[in-house]
């Protein structure tokens, strides 16, 4: 990974460009220690920086903030654009030169040859991107389809910043960095903060998908998101288009578009290597790079004392049935509690999934011989892995057949504050829990409103947190439809 990060603001010279933008990316250096760069233009009151892990061209024709050839655009990126290659090629028959051999030229041509959005339709990759059109006097954000790189953005006044991370943020005193109670009560409730918010009142994610726009002619920052690519569309699309069900010809297809996905992201001029669980997800990577490589792939497994948190043995099997150059670490208890303090140094806002810590340590373990490693994540989320996916849905089809006036009283009833006192009283916080669960099932008028009760931490979060009102899950109405026109109310 890469660190990005942008400034807009009028108000500095020469000299605070230099030592604000050097200031910003030292606070990520851990994104990419190979090397860094500013770059700043004070007459249109705009600056880059950048933390580079170098994996395609290690020359400095890699080198970031990078320009592109006619010196319209100027980049600031962290990612991969694994078809880079293809776009290249096409390029290079309408006339277009290349000094070094890296995605970031390539993508920057691309921007002149197409323009922005037209261009990053045709990217296959997961980036962050920060672009400055000279000719526009136009600042634009991009993040990847599924939102893999991360990309801050946040304005107060005529200060306008975007990043990876949030620290850099910190170090700005123009910006307004006053939590926000709504967002805090959405951590209580699912574990984590959801795109577009931040623990900042003011400081957003920028959503997957799409792109923010900023006139830099206009002082005062009113930034444009629009989308280049849409869930929606393309879930729609599927089930209106259903793919005859032939098991054995999905079955190929799927192992087809799973290892030409693998390939691309094998393209690297440093080594590589492959987290390694034992589970289905990590297996069947693991497996299908082993296929590709031409020599035993770097496996990596970090293993618990504890049994019911221990992988290590599952992913000693499958290491050695595929003859992987495996690598595993056993940490103790002690050792797991010794590195709890250091996380939160890396987590900039609240986040209580418990997977951060053996991530963290078997990426540490990785790094010792490889720079980039594959793993299993998103598999579950692809393919319907959780079992919620199918509790949700089972009791969901159980609860919309009853008649809705009746549900939707009884769950009323159930929510009713006295009701939920009794229920505390005779059967404590737990009590209370349950029936107040049930009430807001019962009360559900859509499956995705069933679903969200399902998977929240806290139902009632705003109760926890000082002047927080009931959270809202912003700009989720794509997701929203699609999964209420596919399981719709009896």
């Amino acid at each position: 990974m890469c660190g990005i990060v942008g400034l807009v603001d009028h108000s500095l010279s020469a000299s605070d460009w230099t030592a604000q933008l050097n200031g910003y990316i030292q606070s990520i250096h851990h994104r990419g220690p190979d090397s860094d760069g500013i770059w700043y233009d004070e007459g249109h009151g705009i600056g880059f920086g950048h933390k580079r892990l170098a994996i395609v061209d290690l020359s400095e024709k890699g080198h970031q903030p990078m320009h592109s050839a006619s010196g319209r655009y100027t980049m600031t990126y962290n990612g991969e654009v694994y078809n880079f290659p293809e776009i290249k090629a096409s390029l290079q028959s309408l006339g277009h030169q290349f000094q070094g051999h890296s995605d970031t030229e390539v993508i920057l041509a691309a921007f002149e040859e197409w323009g922005v959005k037209k261009a990053v339709g045709q990217f296959n990759g997961m980036f962050a991107i920060g672009l400055f059109d000279k000719e526009a006097n136009q600042l634009t954000l991009i993040r990847d389809r599924m939102g893999i790189k991360p990309l801050y953005y946040g304005y107060s006044g005529n200060v306008f910043m975007f990043g990876s991370e949030l620290k850099p943020f910190r170090r700005n005193n123009k910006l307004d960095l006053s939590i926000s109670p709504d967002n805090l009560s959405l951590f209580f409730s699912f574990a984590y903060i959801p795109a577009p918010h931040t623990v900042y009142e003011k400081v957003y994610k920028l959503l997957p998908g799409s792109i923010l726009t900023l006139d830099l002619n206009d002082r005062t920052p009113d930034p444009r998101v629009e989308y280049y690519w849409s869930l929606n569309e393309i879930a729609a699309h599927g089930i209106a288009n259903k793919l005859e069900p032939d098991t054995d010809a999905l079955t190929d297809r799927l192992e087809e578009l799973i290892k030409d996905a693998i390939r691309l992201r094998l393209v690297s001029d440093v080594p590589l290597g492959a987290f390694l669980s034992g589970g289905i997800d990590s297996s069947l990577v693991v497996v299908l790079m082993q296929e590709i490589s031409d020599s035993p792939v770097k496996t990596f497994t970090i293993g618990f004392e504890d049994e019911d948190y221990n992988e290590a043995p599952y992913a000693a099997q499958v290491a050695e049935y595929l003859k992987t150059d495996h690598t595993e670490l056993y940490v103790t208890e002690k050792e797991a509690l010794d590195t709890v303090p250091k996380l939160q140094y890396f987590m900039d806002e609240p986040f209580a999934d418990p997977s951060f810590l053996p991530t963290y340590l078997v990426s540490q373990l990785a790094r010792q011989k490889v720079t980039v490693s594959l793993s299993g994540d998103g598999g579950d989320e692809l393919f319907y892995g959780y079992s919620r996916y199918f509790r949700g849905l089972h009791h969901w089809q159980k609860l919309s057949g009853i008649p809705k006036l009746f549900r939707h009283g009884a769950g009323s009833l159930l929510q009713w504050g006295p009701f939920l006192n009794m229920a505390g009283k005779f059967k404590g916080i737990e009590g209370y829990k349950k029936v107040l669960r049930l009430g807001k099932h019962l009360s559900a008028r859509s499956f995705y409103e069933f679903y969200v009760n399902t998977n929240c931490s806290i139902l009632d979060p705003e109760r926890l947190v000082y002047h927080a009102s009931k959270p809202e899950l912003a700009l989720t109405k794509e997701v929203v439809e699609i999964s209420n026109q596919s399981y719709p109310e009896q």
